[in-house]
């Protein structure tokens, strides 16, 4: 079919499809609706939940020689798409065909951990091809599950999607993307839905590495660009996007509208609920994400869109992150020098290190790091050379995001008072480039804390 016949992305994530009751009773009838009104969806699917991480660690055991361990996780992977599939498909023939695809998908792994293990070598190459299975797995099922309720889907493998691994820094990737999407939805017949596993093909650097986990979230929007769709829709096992974590403040609420830039900065310190990748895909192309619910179809979602709302609210939201590491460098006579900073900057560059913050004075550098000590240890002995280097671990950073930021500036002194107020800490301070978040690292202990007296006194009050 033509790109322009597909409305939208619709993504389900690990939890959506993480039971038979899930899928049968949230994401299918999802689909059919979209359907049943016109809205033909492009059905984008995660690996089932705790799948990927089964995954990743029978490629580590087989690394460290221990064959036997990885094969048994090979069984607890089997053990639960049959325990699905049976719940699923109650007739024989559609029961073994889901069986027989299961089986040569579970080969496949057997072959590859055993090459791993004779070799002591992982390549991303063998990452990749590892965990493309789970979503393979994930959205054979489905369109399988669709068929058989009268709902014409196809399955599609994007594996190799695009010929050449390519970087996803390089300026050709978003077209080439782009270009290869097209051309393979292209060829779906007429009134199919396409079910596409969220893995989507070679990368420069393996997947893993170059994207992180939550990858299928990014290749929602990247099909929707593709697709120009109307809108991505992204459902996960909550409402919508929250003022704060729910497990920290059981009372946060949840916000219909948001901006790109806000979702990116909550994204990119703490919020799980969308990987920040997927946001600049959307964003370029203007088409609004949608998170959703998969076991509350009637909840409005958060719609997150290019528009830069205001609300009553001071803040929209609170997002957070631990293990978090400050590296504080004093050096009174090199700091102001021509060229310190780039030279600090490619030395973090050197050691595959992202900075998460950095605040300046006149004689010292602070800079945050998401690294544990023991990866930090080489960096630390290069910095030593560049001044004297203190170092604080066991932080966390605390996001406070939101476009009302920008008109209220005092705002900022009043959320220091707050926590002045319940002898509260902070270690550094950062205010965004575009003034809509204010981040604070404090120690990890005082977090959940934090968060709780900030959205006491400017969300719930």
């Amino acid at each position: 079919m033509s790109r322009d016949v597909f409305q939208k992305v619709m993504k389900f994530g690990g939890t959506s499809m993480g039971s038979a009751a899930s899928i049968r009773d949230g994401v299918v009838p999802a689909i059919q609706k979209a359907v049943a009104i016109g809205q033909f969806p492009v059905v984008v699917v995660s690996a089932m939940s705790g799948i990927t991480s089964l995954l990743l660690e029978s490629t580590q055991k087989a690394q460290e020689g221990k064959l036997a361990r990885a094969q048994g996780l090979i069984k607890e992977i089997e053990h639960k798409h049959l325990e699905l599939i049976a719940d699923l498909f109650l007739e024989k023939l559609m029961r073994n065909q889901q069986i027989s695809f299961l089986n040569q998908e579970l080969e496949t792994l057997r072959k590859i951990l055993k090459t791993i293990f004779l070799t002591g070598e992982l390549s991303t190459r063998m990452q990749d091809a590892v965990l493309a299975i789970g979503e393979n797995i994930s959205a054979r099922i489905l369109s399988n599950l669709l068929i058989k309720n009268a709902c014409p889907a196809i399955y599609l493998n994007l594996e190799k999607i695009i010929s050449k691994r390519i970087s996803i820094e390089s300026p050709s990737y978003w077209t080439k993307i782009e270009k290869a999407f097209s051309i393979r939805l292209a060829k779906v017949p007429q009134g199919f839905v396409p079910i596409l596993p969220g893995f989507f093909g070679a990368i420069t650097n393996g997947i893993l590495n170059s994207v992180g986990r939550g990858y299928s979230d990014f290749c929602a929007s990247l099909v929707g660009v593709a697709i120009r769709a109307h809108e991505i829709e992204n459902w996960t096992d909550v409402d919508g996007i929250l003022t704060a974590h729910p497990s920290i403040v059981p009372k946060a609420k949840i916000l219909s509208r948001i901006s790109f830039d806000e979702m990116a900065e909550l994204a990119r310190f703490g919020a799980k609920v969308l990987h920040p990748f997927s946001v600049a895909p959307a964003s370029l192309a203007n088409i609004p994400i949608r998170m959703k619910n998969t076991f509350n179809h009637t909840a409005y979602g958060t719609l997150i869109s290019s528009d830069s709302y205001y609300s009553k609210l001071v803040f929209k939201s609170i997002a957070y992150k631990k293990g978090i590491t400050i590296i504080r460098i004093t050096t009174p006579k090199m700091l102001m020098a021509y060229g310190f900073m780039a030279k600090l900057s490619n030395l973090f560059a050197e050691h595959k290190i992202s900075i998460d913050l950095i605040a300046t004075s006149e004689v010292s550098v602070s800079l945050s790091v998401d690294e544990p000590l023991i990866r930090l240890k080489s960096l630390l002995r290069n910095l030593k050379k560049l001044g004297e280097v203190d170092v604080q671990n066991d932080q966390a950073i605390l996001s406070i995001v939101g476009v009302e930021l920008r008109k209220s500036p005092a705002v900022c002194g009043e959320i220091l008072r707050v926590l002045a107020k319940n002898k509260i800490s902070i270690n550094m301070i950062s205010m965004g480039n575009a003034l809509i978040n204010l981040s604070l690292v404090l120690h990890a202990e005082k977090a959940e804390k934090a968060i709780q007296v900030l959205h006491q006194d400017f969300i719930n009050f």
